[in-house]
């Protein structure tokens, strides 16, 4: 684990990235420009992408040279992101920054070295998500403890993070902006209490009981000091993470307090309502309850009093749209009904029925998403579920691309095209699969659908149904 944060610890990256000292230095010299530069190696595409909550600002092409640049001519303090491939990392940027990296994609993380002006902030920050990481693990094995003995594990983590800030302060010649100063303690912070968040839960199945601990109230005793109206730690993982592990812990409670209030989709609905003051984030988080609904542990009289309060209560179009779409689809095609004639395109442009390639087998249909990033997390589980369950065959379908596009889909990512097919808005059935989430479908003997709205990216959900479709 590296704990030196500053540029001359690493001497043979002052030789790789001399190249841009000129620019650096002229660039300082600018009352408002920052720039933000460095090399990749093994670069996984043609581009960066310089993001500011979740939105991208800018892209820099890669170079020959591995290299790649953005002069930045307005910008606040605050945090960003930069995204190569499917990897993406956190910036905290200031005005007049002129900030360096060198990364290793094949070892994205661990390699991250920051350089330059504002690069000792960032490589602080690089080493915090990399111990939390490790702390990550270490507690895995620490749920088993009681309660006080718990909070003394978090309490000396937290510690021994807050005296690695101070001496970064401490070697700083500038005292700490308040922004970065909220960021580090947002970012050491929130990782523990969302450890403390999933502690009943985690308690019960480490010590293989059937309820759930009774925990103090001190026990939370962090939260009377949250600031959940914060919008500059909105787009933060360690915080949104936490308000997810609360909103879970909350919506347990609400369940374990009062056993009639089993809709754990509508019960985290609710706690979002009472905790989160911002709009955008409540309707955020409404929206994850909304497809929380899904799961396949709900009636479907929850599911609809779950969807009745999601349209009750969010406000956001988009997230509207997209729900109002999902439960029309769901009225379409339900649990146990045939699978219909879909007629579909190969990559030779034949139709070809559906029910010809499925042909009375245990299948998941997958649908592609839009985003090239839920692609590419289909293609990362897609191997491992084909060797795991050889006797079930996977089935993708394409809705976005046009026919060239998807067929150099196909063919730069190396898939069978005998399991692979499109179809576009032409087809008479297109808006029962229209979308862009990474929806599964799964089909059992017969072509009887057992699931009509799964999500191939919740492992957990669609490994048990895989599963007890093994069994049929």
């Amino acid at each position: 684990m590296r704990k030196n944060y500053f540029f001359y610890t690493y001497p043979f990256l002052f030789l790789g990235l001399l190249f841009l000292t000129f620019s650096c230095k002229k660039f300082e010299k600018e009352d408002k420009t920052t720039f933000f530069g460095g090399k990749v190696k093994n670069p996984k595409e043609a581009y960066v992408y310089f993001s500011k909550d979740e939105k991208i600002i800018d892209s820099a092409k890669i170079n020959q040279e591995n290299r790649f640049s953005f002069t930045l001519d307005t910008i606040k303090t605050g945090l960003y992101t930069f995204k190569h491939g499917i990897e993406f990392q956190y910036l905290y940027l200031e005005p007049q920054d002129s900030l360096l990296i060198y990364l290793n994609t094949w070892d994205f993380d661990e390699s991250l070295i920051f350089s330059g002006k504002g690069a000792e902030k960032n490589n602080f920050l690089i080493n915090l998500f990399l111990q939390q990481e490790a702390t990550e693990k270490e507690f895995k094995h620490l749920y088993n403890l009681d309660e006080t003995e718990f909070s003394q594990k978090v309490e000396v983590e937290k510690q021994k993070l807050i005296q690695q800030y101070n001496e970064l302060i401490n070697i700083e010649k500038d005292e700490p902006s308040e922004i970065f100063d909220n960021l580090v303690k947002a970012v050491i912070n929130y990782p523990l209490y969302s450890k403390k968040e999933f502690y009943p839960l985690r308690h019960k199945d480490a010590n293989n009981k059937h309820d759930y601990p009774d925990v103090s109230d001190d026990f939370y005793n962090y939260r009377k000091s949250l600031d959940y109206d914060d919008e500059s730690i909105f787009n933060l993982r360690a915080y949104t993470y936490y308000l997810e592990s609360l909103l879970y812990n909350l919506a347990y409670n609400k369940q374990k307090n009062n056993p009639a209030k089993e809709n754990f989709s509508l019960n985290y609905m609710i706690s979002v309502n009472e905790i989160l003051v911002d709009k955008d984030l409540r309707n955020k988080y409404l929206a994850m309850g909304f497809w929380g609904s899904f799961k396949d542990h709900l009636t479907e009289k929850q599911q609809e009093e779950s969807q009745k309060y999601f349209f009750e209560n969010c406000t956001d179009k988009t997230y509207i749209a997209e729900a109002e779409q999902a439960v029309n689809q769901c009225k379409q095609l339900k649990n146990g009904d045939k699978f219909p004639e879909l007629i579909v395109f190969d990559s030779k442009s034949n139709k070809i029925n559906i029910h010809e390639i499925i042909n009375d087998k245990k299948a998941v249909v997958y649908f592609w998403p839009k985003h090239p990033s839920g692609s590419e997390k289909i293609l990362k589980k897609l191997s491992t579920y084909k060797e795991k369950y050889p006797e079930i065959l996977f089935v993708g379908i394409e809705r976005n691309k046009t026919n060239d596009e998807w067929e150099e889909f196909l063919a730069s990512n190396k898939l069978l095209e005998h399991s692979q097919f499109r179809i576009d808005d032409n087809c008479k059935m297109y808006s029962w699969f229209d979308g862009d989430m990474a929806r599964a479908i799964v089909v059992g003997n017969k072509n009887i659908v057992k699931k009509s709205f799964l999500f191939f990216n919740d492992s957990y959900i669609l490994e048990k149904n895989l599963h007890l479709l093994n069994k049929q």
